[in-house]
């Protein structure tokens, strides 16, 4: 266990899950792909991979944001999928960023809780 933010990832690419779980650990963040791993509490950041089309994302963001209102979803998908970059923001995600610019700023999202935005406020 890590001192660093609790991060809940939903992504079933392998590489790209890889890619996170290595900046993970560079940046001290401790990352679960499992929701109940939280019991009754909540992560410190939520991180989505939209075209994760057998987690039904953009359910999970709306369930998770009910859940969880104050906690930031960061949402990632391949640039041209604007249809998918819209349901996100509609169900609820914080960010919604093309994979590029989400691997880019991916140090700075895992660094904090806030997801590499304004602070929350909220309390761990």
């Amino acid at each position: 266990m890590t001192d660093g933010p609790r991060i809940l990832l939903l992504c079933t690419d392998l590489i790209f899950s890889s890619k996170i779980l290595t900046t993970a650990r560079l940046t001290g963040a401790e990352v679960h792909t499992n929701e109940s791993h939280f019991g009754d509490g909540a992560p410190d950041l939520v991180l989505v991979d939209l075209d994760a089309e057998r987690l039904f994302p953009e359910d999970a963001i709306r369930r998770l944001r009910e859940r969880m209102p104050d906690v930031p979803i960061v949402a990632f998908v391949r640039h041209e999928r604007v249809d998918l970059i819209q349901a996100a923001r509609a169900a609820g995600a914080s960010q919604v960023l093309a994979r590029g610019a989400f691997s880019e700023r991916l140090p700075a999202i895992l660094a904090g809780p806030n997801g590499g935005d304004s602070p929350s406020g909220r309390q761990r």
